[in-house]
């Protein structure tokens, strides 16, 4: 198709970036298939080989870049969401996300399912709830006849670590869209498995009639039963399943012997013999050899407890395994036990005694190692001088030799701006009154200056003068 294209193009004189923007769709959708192939590295090339030629098809673009973070998964966050946020824009108020004018003419309403869809698992996966919360109501509003905004919501409820809440989100809207309850309800088993209730998820997928008897159903409902501890359900699951492809697949029986093998299987495991030996005996008339000769190994482990007799003879008529004609079995049961750690052959008197050897040294308390003391360089241990001081490792101020210095008492403390005055020596007069030296002018004009004398009365200065006389 791709090829046929560009013929067409070019025998029509297109130019050659004309001719791969008119061919974009096609390349798109060529990478596509090789995505839905399995040939994801191949897809991966495409897409990315496509997006760097910068081609002029926005609608091309948007389905490339949604391919290919799928493809990616959540690798890349912030590449991605620059990526996506290219092809929205904010309208009416910043209040929603929508897409760009030409997207939102070209691309289909799945397409722009798919797209939103994707972008909001990038913001739940970069922990960005608060834009999910945001977006959640345009999403409710634009596809209401889809189960993806459910699906989010119950997303956006398990990482905000309410599963409960999560499961009854799914549960609702599987009550009122029984036609699209299919996801919901694979989504609510899901969260219950992943919260350790097997009972419940197993209940929610029983509720999908449509996948009841699919053999991924059947087994995911055996093991769900079997880890609740409900085996009288998983039991009756596997039942069901072989009367139902037994009664509507008689064209296809290998569908219900493998069915049957797994019951079997099921009911040996759990000591079911009776039960598991019809369904091996059922088995024995089935055209495979090797089917055959499973359900007659089946039969002889499920009747060798209650009819032993019956066991040989099914023994019998298993097919003989190839290379075992030449060996003698008496004589290998007779030989004694050969392991890698004998070096020799030895009799049963001499196993004995080694027997016997392990055990009293087994009993014995292994004793250490004697290991010479490590000298310094140049020491001699028969001269080795006076011993070390004990207490060298201490601080100083813990050793018992320490003694603290004095300090000089009659040193006077200075007072004062830094550098105002110096100590110098006091001399005491008679009177007891202290003298300073040549600074004392430079400490006592550091000093505040001293109150003016207050007025006194006249009679006061009549008694002062009366008194010296």
């Amino acid at each position: 198709m791709y090829r046929i294209g560009q013929e067409a193009l070019i025998e029509e004189e297109f130019l050659e970036e004309d001719i791969e923007d008119e061919l974009a769709p096609i390349t798109v959708q060529l990478a596509y298939v090789q995505q839905m192939q399995g040939r994801a590295a191949e897809a991966l090339e495409s897409y990315n080989a496509f997006l760097k030629k910068k081609p002029q098809d926005e609608s091309s673009i948007a389905v490339a870049s949604n391919n290919l973070i799928a493809l990616r998964g959540a690798r890349d966050l912030f590449d991605a969401l620059k990526k996506f946020d290219k092809l929205f824009e904010k309208r009416s108020g910043g209040q929603k996300m929508q897409f760009t004018e030409k997207l939102e003419s070209r691309l289909s309403a799945r397409q722009k399912e798919a797209i939103s869809f994707n972008r909001m698992l990038l913001l739940l996966h970069s922990n960005k709830l608060d834009q999910v919360r945001e977006l959640l109501p345009f999403f409710l509003d634009t596809f209401l006849d889809s189960e993806v905004p459910t699906l989010l919501s119950a997303s956006l409820a398990i990482k905000e670590g309410k599963s409960g809440r999560a499961e009854d989100i799914l549960n609702q809207y599987a009550i009122k869209h029984p036609k699209n309850s299919t996801a919901a309800y694979l989504a609510c088993a899901q969260v219950a498995a992943s919260s350790g209730n097997y009972a419940r998820a197993a209940d929610c997928l029983e509720k999908i009639v449509d996948l009841q008897h699919k053999l991924g159903m059947v087994a995911t409902l055996v093991a769900l039963r079997e880890r609740a501890g409900n085996l009288k359900a998983a039991e009756a699951v596997l039942d069901a399943a072989v009367l139902w492809w037994d009664n509507h697949m008689c064209d296809d029986p290998a569908v219900v012997e493998h069915l049957t093998q797994q019951a079997a299987a099921f009911k040996l495991k759990h000591n079911k013999l009776e039960e598991a030996a019809n369904l091996f005996q059922r088995l024995t008339k089935s055209s495979s050899s090797v089917v055959r000769a499973e359900a007659l190994n089946g039969l002889v482990c499920s009747t060798a407890y209650a009819d032993p007799a019956k066991a040989e003879s099914y023994e019998k008529k298993l097919p003989p395994l190839p290379g075992l004609k030449n060996i003698d079995v008496e004589a290998l049961e007779r030989a004694a036990p050969v392991t890698s750690s004998t070096k020799r052959a030895r009799g049963v008197d001499d196993s004995d005694k080694k027997v016997g050897d392990e055990k009293s040294e087994k009993a014995r308390p292994k004793k250490k190692r004697k290991r010479k003391p490590l000298y310094p360089k140049n020491f001699d241990p028969a001269n080795p001088g006076p011993p070390p001081d004990p207490e060298r490792w201490l601080p100083k101020r813990e050793r018992s030799s320490f003694r603290p210095k004095k300090s000089n008492k009659r040193v006077v403390p200075i007072r004062g701006a830094q550098g105002a005055a110096a100590n110098a020596p006091s001399h005491t007069t008679a009177s007891g009154a202290t003298r300073s030296g040549p600074a004392a002018p430079v400490a006592s004009a550091a000093k505040p200056a001293p109150e003016p004398p207050k007025p006194t009365s006249s009679s006061s200065q009549k008694h002062k003068k009366k008194g010296r006389r």
